[in-house]
């Protein structure tokens, strides 16, 4: 989990999870600075499975920070089933079930969402569309990080995360893509909160067709490098 100011719907979270997980689980949450109440809520929990490291993101902007944010979690985790997750949505009860089953057969796994919040009523581009096909997944890059669970050997080939990158979500998909044991699921596991400033997930970090295009080549140019990688992996 990154976090940042996240004092208004961090508990929520925290507790959607932490009832799921068994004692040998961990809850890795890197911190990029909040200056509000966050770290004294999740303090407050005495969890020894939360594992709390401070972080200071580079970037010129909120989507590449809280990318940079990611990453340092990432880099922590120690765990073999390994959950992204936002500081302001709730996991369904069954999230951890379901997903760790999906996981059984498949790298990395993605399941559905559902919007809620005071800005509910707009929920375009919500959907989380299966689409098969690498090129037609470069295209529509239709990934959201909260969704998103991977298998420890995942780690080898996303860390560290390529200049450039903006979106991890983006990044960690495409490799699953590539690494040919990726699934969509059909299930809801998250309740995704819509508050007016959502910064990573379903965001998108640009509108401009030539930085859309650059940002693909980026990926692709990545994942292409880091191709003898996937043969540990398969």
């Amino acid at each position: 989990m990154a976090t940042y100011n996240g004092e208004r719907f961090i508990k929520e979270q925290v507790d959607s999870i932490l009832k799921q997980l068994g004692s040998n689980d961990e809850i890795v949450i890197s911190d990029d600075g909040s200056k509000d109440a966050t770290l004294d809520i999740i303090k407050g929990y005495r969890d020894d499975r939360i594992k709390i490291y401070h972080h200071v993101s580079g970037g010129s902007n909120s989507f590449e920070r809280a990318t940079n944010n990611f990453e340092n979690a990432l880099k922590h985790a120690a765990g073999d089933y390994i959950f992204l997750s936002d500081q302001d949505d709730i996991w369904t009860d069954d999230k951890v079930q379901i997903m760790a089953e999906g996981l059984k057969n498949n790298l990395i796994v993605h399941c559905q969402l559902s919007p809620f919040g005071a800005n509910k009523d707009n929920e375009c581009g919500l959907r989380i569309d299966k689409i098969n096909g690498f090129w037609n997944n470069l295209y529509s890059l239709p990934f959201a990080g909260c969704c998103m669970a991977f298998r420890r050997p995942l780690l080898e080939v996303i860390l560290p995360f390529p200049k450039g990158i903006i979106a991890h979500d983006a990044w960690i998909g495409m490799v699953g893509i590539a690494s040919r044991r990726y699934c969509f699921l059909d299930d809801i596991c998250q309740l995704y909160r819509l508050h007016g400033d959502n910064v990573s997930g379903i965001s998108k970090s640009t509108n401009c067709v030539i930085s859309k295009l650059r940002y693909r080549w980026t990926i692709l140019r990545n994942i292409f490098k880091r191709r003898e990688i996937f043969t540990k992996i398969q």
